[in-house]
């Protein structure tokens, strides 16, 4: 059978009903949030302010996840991969470490990354090697990041549970050696595929695991890096804003409330 036309007839000078002004609609339509973050309309999510601004550890730049600090320890929330980087100048060689938490026996993946270069948001999004223990295997884990993820090497290791584990790397050229809790685990020369420079970072996948005492030692000295919130930036927004500011203005905080005509 052959459908039949529609016909809509729209006229607007006619008022039938009128609409409560706390009546909100929102399309539910594939766009990722779109009626997620309140009760607004049409709202892509964080465009209410209403989420909790990203808190900033000095020192570093969080791509994805919430870090922050709290007694001298470092916390985290958020996705599988999400990454915290240091500010500082890409080196070749030198020491890292740092002391992990360990809660239980289902944290399988933190650690540290290294000769980190170009990161961004997303778990694989950076150049790099990954340095990460795991207590449910009982491994440590050294994998290659370019952009991607390259699985070099899973070493059985003894990480203990309930208790903080220091994690050391040392980087030599080609070369990169891993110790923990005091013991060398692996010492692997990467050939051709070495990435030879770059900062270093912490990259998370379990919530619970928390950690503190970050130090590095390049040309003969030890320097810590403090992991201390920075609860003093005025340029702190909603989670899903980044701060444009120019001359002298000054953000003030507060509800921002907007009218739009149509």
């Amino acid at each position: 059978a052959t459908a039949q036309e529609a016909r809509i007839e729209v006229r607007a000078d006619q008022v039938l009903h009128s609409i409560p002004q706390y009546l909100t609609g929102a399309c539910i339509e594939d766009v990722n949030h779109e009626i997620y973050g309140g009760i607004y309309s049409q709202m892509v999510f964080g465009e209410s302010f209403q989420e909790p601004p990203i808190s900033t550890i000095k020192g570093f730049k969080a791509y994805g996840g919430r870090w922050w600090s709290c007694g001298g320890e470092l916390f985290f929330s958020g996705a599988a991969g999400d990454k915290l980087v240091s500010d500082l100048a890409p080196f070749e060689n030198g020491e890292v470490g740092i002391e992990v938490f360990v809660p239980d026996c289902h944290c399988s993946n933190a650690g540290l990354i290294v000769r980190v270069n170009t990161p961004g948001m997303g778990k694989d999004n950076f150049d790099g090697y990954e340095i990460a223990i795991n207590a449910e295997e009982q491994t440590v884990r050294l994998g290659r990041h370019r952009h991607d993820w390259e699985l070099i090497q899973d070493t059985p290791c003894e990480v203990p549970i309930g208790q903080w584990v220091p994690l050391v790397v040392q980087l030599d050229g080609r070369a990169i050696e891993i110790a923990v809790n005091s013991k060398t685990i692996l010492r692997y020369e990467d050939g051709d595929a070495a990435l030879l420079a770059g900062t270093i970072g912490l990259r998370q996948f379990q919530s619970e695991a928390r950690y503190r005492n970050f130090w590095i030692k390049t040309g003969g000295q030890t320097r810590r890096l403090p992991l201390n919130s920075d609860s003093d930036d005025p340029r702190e927004v909603s989670g899903m804003w980044r701060t444009v500011q120019t001359g002298e203005a000054i953000q003030s905080r507060g509800l921002v409330r907007c009218a739009c005509r149509y």
